[in-house]
C-alpha cells in the first residue's frame, strides 16, 4: 500500500461521507495536524507516571475503542 498524501478539507470531507459527528472530524484532523507539525514528537514518561503503568499503544488503543 501507498502513502498518498490527502489536503485537509479533503479529508475533513471524506470523514463527513462515513458520517462522523463534526466534533470527531474536528478531533481527528486537528490530532493528525498536530503529528504533522512534529507535536506530537517528544517522548517522555510522564504518562506512565501519571497512569501508574506504562500507556497503551496507539495500536492496541484504536482497537479497543473501536472494538476491532
Amino acid at each position: 500500500m501507498e502513502y498518498t498524501p490527502v489536503e485537509e478539507p479533503e479529508f475533513m470531507a471524506r470523514l463527513r461521507t462515513q458520517g462522523l459527528p463534526e466534533v470527531a472530524v474536528e478531533r481527528i484532523t486537528g490530532f493528525l495536524t498536530d503529528i504533522k507539525n512534529g507535536q506530537e514528537s517528544t517522548v517522555t514518561a510522564e504518562l506512565a507516571d501519571w497512569l501508574g503503568r506504562p500507556p497503551t499503544p496507539l495500536k492496541e488503543g484504536v482497537k479497543e475503542i473501536f472494538k476491532l
